[in-house]
């Protein structure tokens, strides 16, 4: 028997995949010393456990549901792995269950019960039970328990309790779903939650005031200062008057955990590490890069840090992305971190990662690293943030001066940059016997190798692009040319409209072979290109005076939510997808007809081309120091605990990490136990087919024919972008554009 489970938000489906990442700040760490990371484990008998807050006594708290006595109780440690531990029992407390708690500065307890969570709870116990119908369900038969997430109005309660652990008082708050608690000096409370601002209550319970907006913050205070902590900013407010005493910005888009020590410090926590928020300071400053721990996981989100006193810490974590997507009880691991003056990272050797951009699988793999060689101190260096404004050529500049100087990292990550011109430099090792026993892609081994026979990198993931549609349409088109006299219905377009830039973001890169050269230089003025410019201007034209949509908007999946409405209302003949990830093919398999379905890669001005586009391309710099042990981690990256990463910003390049992907998703279409419904918020639902063996299979035997690299360069399909513009709106003639175009990339690839 099938369960099915509807969600009415689309992004519901769409999001799961994102990871955490982004710093709050690249610098070297500050303090000295390090922390020894254990898992923490509640006593035997204990559940449903609340996220760790620092106690008075300089120890920590949980609040968790004792089985034996069925009963809500508080766990008090004093310190860092200590084995006796004190309960408080809260024998009165009637509520569903307990989100959190807090300790003001006179040593209050309070605990707060998110509205959703009760809600929640409700929901598992319901699906605990079966129906008394399910077991006379032949397995086959899909029973459908929609749980739509169209709730009533949402009431979360937050109780104040005295020293025995007696309910004293109770507030209900409307609107909490996502609440947290923080309980202030003199009986004051403040509560913040996704859907409302922040609420300031007096002791008795009242209403004071209401101040920031609606979204997810970390709330952390001292006697005088109230700390709202967002993902772009921490802002600092009189706890009694709710003035703004300062505002300080963070390079993040991350919520970051934080926490108040017994000094009075602000302490925050995300994948780089630990930072510290000094008085006065206008930047959080990293103390403690944490490489190794749950902390630097991209897999792990931390969701709550108490420090405690003499500088040790606990920190809670939930799976994140795709390994966290679940509609069963999420689960939290608890790791204490004992502090040492003797651990840190002064005092080791030193490998330098120089990226232009972050990644999920790079971070995976500078983890797994720091974790095997704990002699090590890896530093990663990215040279863009991920919100940085900063123009991409300007970085590629000072990476260029920096190597050119004998500078840079020992591992260079060579995504958007000019790895010929480094090749003819001399500035790359040849890898050809260091990865040489790994069994990659054979395709993509094959086209990773330089034209004088060496491999001076290879890449760690890869996406490409395809276009889906009903499989009678499909087989028909090998070209843009039969793209564009595939026949439509009347008021059909081929794919979703598009600005002139999204079709040249989609439909260059498979045609690019067709106008390089021997030496392999594009030339823009071929006729392969004006043939390209011009089909591809009857393409953007053939749309019509439509609305256009943005295809590089993927919701982290590879396809946008334009694409999907555009196949499920047979607006378009086909679909754009940009395969990330194989938790996408479902999606695309389904509103393309399921059976009935079938894809092609993209179609250039000649003909299909096998062509990919890597990533995380790593190599060796020719000048390090250290390349042995930048051999090391170039293996790691390539291993099967990186490799199996399941992540949307590209698929696995060892052969072995793709087969077990695969079999993963041939056995979740084997043994689904819940169909996942799309819904679009209009009463209209769909359910995901999944894909059969076969065309997991058929998937699969494509990857290994991927032998075309087109290597990402942003900064010259900005180029592109911007020259053949006057082109498409009609000023200018395929042969002019390509003439500017032409002498525009010349000095940026020969400078």
């Amino acid at each position: 028997m099938k369960r099915k489970w509807t969600s009415i938000f689309l992004a519901l489906v769409l999001l799961v995949s994102i990871l955490p990442m982004s710093a709050i700040a690249a610098e070297t760490p500050q303090s000295t010393g390090g922390f020894q990371e254990a898992i923490f484990e509640l006593p035997v008998g204990f559940s449903q456990a609340t996220l760790p807050t620092r106690h008075p006594s300089g120890g920590y708290a949980i609040a968790a549901y004792s089985e034996p006595v069925s009963m809500w109780v508080v766990i008090i440690y004093n310190e860092i792995g200590a084995a006796d531990y004190e309960l408080i029992p809260l024998s009165n407390f009637a509520g569903a269950t307990i989100s959190g708690i807090s300790y003001s500065p006179e040593g209050q307890l309070i605990a707060y019960e998110d509205g959703m969570a009760a809600i929640m709870a409700d929901l598992y116990a319901v699906d605990a039970s079966p129906a008394e119908d399910e077991t006379a369900t032949d397995e086959s038969e899909v029973v459908t328990t929609e749980y739509v997430y169209q709730m009533p109005v949402l009431e979360g309660k937050v109780y104040r309790f005295d020293e025995i652990g007696d309910v004293q008082s109770a507030i209900t708050v409307l609107g909490s779903y996502g609440m947290k608690a923080l309980a202030l000096a003199d009986g004051t409370t403040v509560i913040t939650s996704d859907e409302a601002a922040c609420i300031l209550y007096d002791a008795q319970g009242k209403e004071i005031a209401r101040f920031g907006e609606a979204g997810q913050y970390s709330l952390c205070a001292t006697p005088d200062t109230l700390y709202l902590i967002s993902s772009d900013s921490i802002q600092l407010l009189n706890p009694s008057t709710l003035k703004k005493l300062s505002n300080v910005a963070l390079t993040s888009s991350n919520l970051p955990a934080a926490a108040i020590d017994g000094d009075g410090t602000l302490w925050l926590a995300n994948i780089d590490g630990l930072f510290s928020l000094a008085q006065g300071a206008d930047a959080p400053a990293l103390q403690y890069p944490m490489g190794g721990s749950m902390l630097s996981d991209p897999q792990q989100s931390i969701t709550s840090l108490a420090v405690l006193t003499g500088g040790s810490f606990i920190a809670a974590y939930q799976a994140a992305g795709i390994a966290g997507f679940s509609f069963e009880e999420t689960q939290t691991t608890y790791a204490t971190y004992a502090y040492s003056a003797n651990l840190g990272a002064s005092s080791k050797d030193e490998l330098t990662i120089t990226a232009l951009h972050d990644s999920v699988r790079l971070r995976k793999a500078v983890n797994e690293f720091q974790r095997l060689h704990p002699e090590v101190y890896v530093n990663l260096v990215t040279q863009l943030s991920a919100d940085s404004t900063d123009p991409t050529d300007d970085a590629i500049r000072t990476l260029n001066t920096q190597l050119l100087a004998g500078q840079g990292g020992d591992v260079l990550i060579l995504d958007g940059l000019n790895m010929d011109r480094y090749i003819q430099r001399g500035l790359l090792i040849d890898l050809t016997e260091t990865l040489g026993d790994i069994d990659f892609l054979p395709g993509i081994r094959q086209g990773s190798i330089a034209p004088d026979g060496k491999l001076y990198a290879m890449p760690a993931q890869f996406t490409f692009d395809t276009l889906w549609g009903n499989s009678n349409t499909v087989s028909a088109i090998k070209t843009l040319s039969d793209l564009l006299n595939t026949p439509l219905e009347t008021g059909q377009t081929i794919i979703t409209p598009k600005a002139y830039e999204e079709w040249l973001r989609m439909f260059f890169p498979a045609s690019g072979q067709a106008f390089t050269d021997d030496l392999g230089q594009l030339n823009f003025e071929s006729p392969a290109f004006i043939a390209f410019l011009q089909t591809l201007a009857e393409l953007y034209a053939a749309q019509g005076d439509l609305p256009v949509s943005d295809s590089s908007i993927q919701s982290g999946i590879g396809i946008s939510q334009d694409e999907i409405l555009g196949m499920v209302n047979k607006a378009s003949l086909l679909a754009y997808h940009q395969i990330t990830s194989w938790n996408s093919i479902p999606i695309a398999y389904t509103i393309c007809g399921a059976q009935d379905s079938a894809y092609l890669l993209m179609p250039s001005i000649n003909e299909s081309t096998a062509a990919y586009q890597p990533a995380l391309l790593a190599g060796i710099n020719a000048q390090s120091q250290k390349q042995d042990l930048a051999a090391q981690f170039l293996r790691t990256l390539y291993s099967m605990d990186v490799q199996t990463l399941e992540q949307t910003e590209g698929l696995p390049t060892l052969a072995a990490a793709m087969d077990s992907l695969i079999a993963s998703k041939i056995e979740e279409s084997n043994m689904a136990e819940m169909v996942i419904a799309l819904s679009f918020g209009d009463g209209n639902n769909i359910d995901l087919v999944q894909p059969d063996e076969d065309a997991w299979n058929a998937l699969r035997a494509l990857c290994d024919t991927l032998a075309a690299p087109v290597y990402q360069d942003d900064v010259l399909l900005g180029f592109i972008i911007e020259e053949t513009a006057a082109f498409f709106d009609g000023t200018l003639t395929a042969e002019q554009a390509a003439q500017a175009l032409q002498q525009r990339a010349w000095t940026y690839l020969n400078e």
